[in-house]
Order: structure tokens, then C-alpha cells, then sequence
């Protein structure tokens, strides 16, 4: 995987945007099927009521400049937000890799398998 540039949908009043708008880098981590379970609370959790960072405990690993790493994911992107576009609800932000590393082998979790698991809505 060489990845160049990534958009990213950030939903409105979120503290992932408020995180964004403070510090415009972020960490994409791309998890193993086997992680699924996670979407719950990274996914459909706010981090304006509960500590995020505290439920994982070590399940992550901080890599510097308030960035996580998700302990097990295949791999991992430094971004590095640029511009935003209005899309109703969520913002669509360009983002440039900073970096990338490859971590593991294993299945990419995908929209498809967060289907199939009744994770989100088909």
C-alpha cells in the first residue's frame, strides 16, 4: 500500500472535528476483521461524553502529538488534514499521507463485513 491522499468524512459536532480543527493531523488506523467489536465504541460513542482513549486502555499505544495507535491494526496512516468541503451533516476533508506503515497481514475489516456483522446499517 502506498497511499498519496485520503478523504475523510469527520462528522459535525464531534470531538474528533474539534481534535481536527485544534491540531490538523490525525492517525488512520485500518483494523483486522477480528476488531470489529471496536466500531461500538470508536464509532458510534462520543468523545464529548466518555474518555476514549481511557476505555481502550491497552488496546493503544501512543505514538506522539496525541495520536493512537490501535494495538493489532494491519496498518496505520499519518495524515495531515488540508481542506474541507460542507456536506449537510459530516465535513469531507482532504487529508495527504504523512506517512504509512505497513504493521501486519491480515483480513481488512470493510463496510461489507460491518454489514454482514449488523455493525451499521446495510
Amino acid at each position: 500500500m502506498k497511499p498519496k491522499r485520503y478523504i475523510i468524512g469527520v462528522y459535525k459536532d464531534t470531538k474528533t472535528l474539534e481534535n481536527l480543527e485544534a491540531n490538523p493531523i490525525g492517525l488512520l488506523n485500518f483494523l483486522d476483521e477480528k476488531d470489529a467489536k471496536l466500531v461500538g465504541l470508536l464509532g458510534k460513542k462520543t468523545g464529548h461524553k466518555i474518555d476514549k482513549v481511557k476505555a481502550l486502555g491497552e488496546r493503544i499505544e501512543h505514538v506522539g502529538d496525541g495520536l493512537y495507535k490501535v494495538i493489532g491494526s494491519l496498518a496505520i496512516l499519518r495524515l495531515n488534514f488540508l481542506e474541507r468541503m460542507d456536506c449537510g451533516d459530516h465535513w469531507a476533508w482532504l487529508a495527504e499521507v504523512d506517512k504509512y506503515e505497513n504493521l501486519a497481514h491480515g483480513k481488512f475489516l470493510t463496510l461489507d463485513e460491518l454489514k454482514r456483522q449488523k455493525l451499521i446499517l446495510a
